[in-house]
């Protein structure tokens, strides 16, 4: 899989801006963002009290320069943003549009005289500002529900809130084509913090003075409250138009025992089928350690064989059948695009891998 490469800004247009020598602010009808300077600070806030909820120390480097823009977005339209234009040719921008109660988080990468190979990239961390001791706040995640300091990051989106109040923080990547994100929270004693950062499903090489838009290299950050009217509208129906299925509720054995193993599964397919399949419960689901593999770098990525000496000697497919026959669905974990360059059964498969410029396979975790 191969990321777009776009020559120049990307697929939005942005309009001539002027060099900030000074703070410079830009809002929609219910957020603002402000860049302060000399502290070179990213101050998040409703528009109307100008209370910051959110901020970020040293958002542009001090050799960069930062400008207020216009956008037109093939998705949300026109819009607003602060732009902060590296050295380098890197852009990072904070976007705000008419009717979206988020701040949207974008970048573009440029590489210099050679070809490069981009794997991650970290966005920047927010500081939030919810006037309580993280001792207070609950996390939400795909890791489940967890106190701040508990908290091991989640994939995709994440949530900050105090329980009593519903005011909080919700942070999410916005559209998956080519990369996906893991947003974490931690804690100091009278803060929560939340950060965002970002990887590739696959390596991708890029020419030389080329800029990339890491598409989508966008995630959406916005406050909650416990007085709003009705619920917060998400930005994902516009950016991924699709026509979904019912959400189906799953049973993942990860949260209680890895892999579990087949004389395990084989009584709590049982008692889900009696007990908790009439409240809605529809998968089953077999997580990491069931396969073959490396464990040198990461989980072990031959996907296609079980491991006979591991939790099911029998195979999947007993395991399977028995939770079909129960009128449920079998899922199995799996890592889409992934290998392991070192291991044994990837070695007559080397035409698999994104190369670096040295030949050698470019491996990551």
């Amino acid at each position: 899989m191969k990321l777009p490469r776009v020559v120049g800004i990307g697929f939005f247009m942005i309009a001539a801006g002027t060099r900030v020598a000074a703070d410079v602010s830009v809002s929609n009808d219910g957020l603002r963002a402000t860049y302060e300077e000399p502290s070179r600070r990213l101050i998040l806030a409703p528009r109307t009290s100008g209370a910051s909820f959110a901020a970020c120390d040293h958002f542009a480097p001090v050799d960069a320069t930062v400008n207020a823009v216009t956008v037109n977005d093939k998705t949300f339209g026109k819009g607003k943003g602060l732009e902060v234009v590296h050295t380098n040719g890197q852009r990072d921008q904070v976007l705000l549009f008419p009717n979206k109660p988020f701040f949207f988080f974008r970048t573009t990468l440029k590489n210099g005289n050679a070809q490069t190979v981009t794997n991650r990239v970290a966005f920047q961390a927010l500081t939030l500002n919810l006037g309580l001791p993280s001792s207070a706040l609950n996390t939400l995640g795909t890791g489940g529900l967890l106190k701040p300091d508990k908290n091991p990051g989640s994939y995709m989106w994440t949530a900050v809130a105090d329980p009593a109040s519903r005011r909080g923080a919700v942070a999410g990547w916005v559209t998956t084509p080519t990369a996906a994100a893991v947003l974490c929270a931690w804690t100091s004693p009278m803060t929560s913090s939340a950060s965002c950062r970002m990887w590739t499903t696959a390596a991708s090489c890029s020419p030389p003075h080329r800029a990339r838009r890491l598409r989508p290299s966008r995630w959406a950050f916005s406050m909650t409250s416990a007085s709003a009217s009705k619920p917060m509208p998400t930005p994902l129906p516009k950016s991924m138009p699709s026509a979904c299925p019912p959400m189906p509720t799953v049973h993942c054995t990860w949260y209680v025992d890895g892999a579990s193993r087949e004389s395990v599964l084989t009584g709590r397919t049982d008692f889900a089928a009696q007990t908790l399949k009439p409240f809605g419960l529809g998968v089953i689901q077999i997580d990491d350690g069931w396969q073959l593999g490396n464990t040198k770098d990461g989980p072990k990525k031959d996907l296609i064989h079980y491991n006979p000496q591991g939790p099911y000697p029998s195979g999947m497919k007993p395991t399977a059948d028995r939770i079909r026959k129960a009128g449920m669905t079998a899922g199995l974990w799996l890592i889409p695009f992934a290998g392991s360059s070192d291991d044994p059964w990837f070695a007559d498969k080397s035409a698999w891998f994104a190369k670096k410029s040295d030949g050698k396979p470019y491996d990551t975790r």
